[in-house]
């Protein structure tokens, strides 16, 4: 199985109880239209599904703040 975006390609899956899992990292932080295309085989025909619209929402960048202890060091 492919799974795709439009015309561009996420990745291919192998069909194994009825079920392809894809997991696709680089995906835009918006709505993503994805469907999923089988070729047909054996007694089953091509097909091409629905798009599911997956929302990728990535959170805000929280500002980090790092604070150091500082003890005097004295010489001996």
């Amino acid at each position: 199985m492919q799974f795709l975006e439009g015309s561009t390609i996420l990745g291919t899956a192998t069909l194994a109880g009825g079920r392809a899992t894809l997991q696709a990292d680089g995906l835009a932080s918006e709505r993503n239209a994805i469907e999923a295309s089988y070729e047909g085989g054996g007694n089953y025909d091509a097909t091409t599904s629905h798009s599911v619209i997956e929302v990728i929402r990535v959170p805000r960048k929280q500002p980090v703040v790092a604070r150091a202890a500082l003890r005097p060091v004295f010489a001996q």
